[in-house]
Order: C-alpha cells, then structure tokens, then sequence
C-alpha cells in the first residue's frame, strides 16, 4: 500500500492489523503514538510499529508488530522531446525519464492543441524511462504537460 510523503496524509494504523482489539495502543521504538500517523515523520522505508493490547490479570498483555513500508512519491527528472525543432505535421517522441519511484509508471500528457489531444507513457519494471509519439499542430510551438502520474503502487506523483 503507498503512503505518500505529503504533510496532508494521515494513515491510520489499524489498517496493518485484523480484527484488532480496539482497546490496543500503538508505539514505535518504545513510545506511544496515535494510530493516525503523518507517514512523512517517518519517512522513506520500512518501519516496524507494535500494537499492544493490556490483559486483565491473570491475562499477560499481548504485542503484535507490523511493518509499515513508506515509499516515494513518483516524481519526473526530464520531459522532453527527441526533435526541439520540428516542421509541422511531422511525427516526434515525447520522452519521460523518472526520477524515483517504482514502475510501472502510467503518464498522462495534453497539448496545447485545440482541441487538446492526449497521450499516455506506459513504462514498464524495471525501466525509468518511457516515449509516446506525437504530431505538433500549433504554430509556432505547441506545449505539452503533464496532467496526472501514477507509480506501480497507486502512488500519484508530480513533474517538479
């Protein structure tokens, strides 16, 4: 499952366990937290959280650890074409280099066209990088962007 490293995500924890005592409490290395977390205080990789639930004597409390993997927000290192200057009506590639993330990776691109056209880069494990042709129509340059970017764990990214 991806948690996203943006400050507005909460995951709750519970989600690691089944059928979970509601009376348990969460803690990481020794401390007590909320089991709604901001993943980006833990950051990027795998960190082991125990949920204990206190027994009532003669019942000793009971641990359970889980592992919670946070991954990387997919993020581009280049957009560009293979030809900068082309005439139009003339076919060019639209490249896409990844930055992090983990394929496979779908990219959806519009133009500046009207009205627009879209296209899509499918690029597939264990590649970071992907093409797409296109045919410019706007005169004198047509713009192209990225309008959404999604990783092989659902993880919706951006084109910094």
């Amino acid at each position: 499952m991806c948690k996203w490293l943006q400050s507005w995500l909460i995951y709750d924890l519970s989600n690691l366990i089944s059928n979970g005592d509601a009376g348990g409490v969460w803690s990481f290395a020794g401390t007590i937290i909320s089991g709604q977390i901001n993943p980006s205080t833990y950051g990027v990789g795998t960190h082991q959280f125990d949920y204990t639930v206190f027994g009532i004597p003669p019942c000793a409390n009971s641990t359970t650890s889980s592992d919670l993997s946070v991954d990387p927000s997919p993020e581009v290192n280049t957009f560009t074409t293979n030809i900068p200057v082309v005439a139009q009506g003339f076919p060019i590639d639209l490249e896409v280099d990844m930055l992090v993330g983990i394929p496979p990776f779908t990219i959806s691109l519009v133009d500046d066209d009207t009205p627009p056209n879209n296209y899509t880069i499918q690029i597939n494990a264990p590649s970071m990088m992907g093409t797409t042709i296109s045919t410019p129509n706007v005169i004198p340059f047509t713009n192209y962007s990225i309008t959404n970017l999604i990783d092989g764990n659902g993880c919706q990214g951006s084109s910094v």
